[in-house]
């Protein structure tokens, strides 16, 4: 398995500073307004469900039970001292493990599988020795925790190392969006994040393959890139739904190429999870 890189690895800069602006400027709206605090919990655990459930969801009326429990091992591993593999283990276990995946990391080989749309799957790849787990993520906490590092860089490479460590025999790409938020909010000293990488990926699943596919060849700028375009769409739409800061929303052509449906709607609905774009 390949060293992570630089966590400073310099990756499509003026699309991270729009991410981190226009992710400081949601974190105040929802600072002073604890209705959008409200809207974006919910939109944050939208990555905690399986990419699979996304087409059958219905987003206006999510799950509170699941928001809830996503938003308080989100804030638990955010607000812990520091960011540990056990951190890592809660978020899987509050979120992936009451859907049914095995609780705790895998004693046994991982595979990750490509579904296909017709149902027929393939395996793509083996995960890292289970018993180098612990290890791994060890490095993986503590690269990510790197004051040195940029932390949207920090934040989608810990989404594709667990994808490519693939700890649980469940629940992986899960855990590794949750693991993105938490990562943000830490580096950037967020109290809300509003940005859920799920609709995007389940939008585009060919991008997010090869870009999983690039991270493991060893080609980390383009997985990066890749994914932080995924995570600035995201921002993006959740900006247009917490309130269209000027900063973050384009012109109205721009915004519908983007996918973001300028119509006023005032929930999560297909804005979020547009196929769009």
């Amino acid at each position: 398995m390949d060293p992570l890189p630089p966590p400073d690895l310099p990756v499509a800069t003026d699309v991270v500073d729009h991410i981190t602006r226009g992710l400081a400027e949601i974190d105040q709206i929802c600072r002073r307004d604890p209705r959008r605090a409200r809207m974006a919990a919910s939109f944050a655990a939208v990555d905690a469900l399986a990419t699979r459930s996304l087409t059958a969801l219905d987003p206006s009326a999510p799950d509170p039970h699941a928001a809830r429990h996503a938003h308080s091992a989100i804030a638990r591993a955010a607000q812990s001292d520091r960011l540990t593999a056990g951190c890592i283990i809660d978020l899987h276990d509050t979120t992936a493990s009451r859907d049914g995946a095995p609780s705790g990391a895998r004693t046994e080989p991982g595979y990750l599988r490509w579904v296909r749309p017709d149902g027929t799957s393939s395996i793509v790849f083996e995960g890292a020795p289970h018993d180098q787990l612990h290890d791994h993520l060890a490095a993986l906490t503590a690269w990510a925790s790197d004051p040195r590092g940029l932390p949207v860089v920090q934040a989608l490479g810990s989404f594709l190392r667990l994808v490519e460590l693939h700890p649980f025999l469940d629940g992986n790409g899960r855990t590794g969006r949750l693991l993105v938020h938490v990562v943000l909010r830490r580096r950037l000293g967020l109290a809300h994040t509003a940005a859920p990488l799920a609709p995007v990926m389940a939008a585009d699943q060919e991008a997010l393959a090869e870009a999983t596919a690039a991270w493991r060849d060893g080609d980390a700028t383009r997985a990066l890139t890749a994914v932080t375009t995924m995570l600035d769409t995201s921002v993006r739409r959740a900006a247009h739904l917490l309130g269209e800061p000027r900063s973050l929303v384009r012109p109205d052509g721009a915004s519908r190429r983007a996918g973001i449906d300028t119509r006023a709607s005032g929930r999560l609905g297909g804005d979020l999870i547009s196929r769009r774009g």
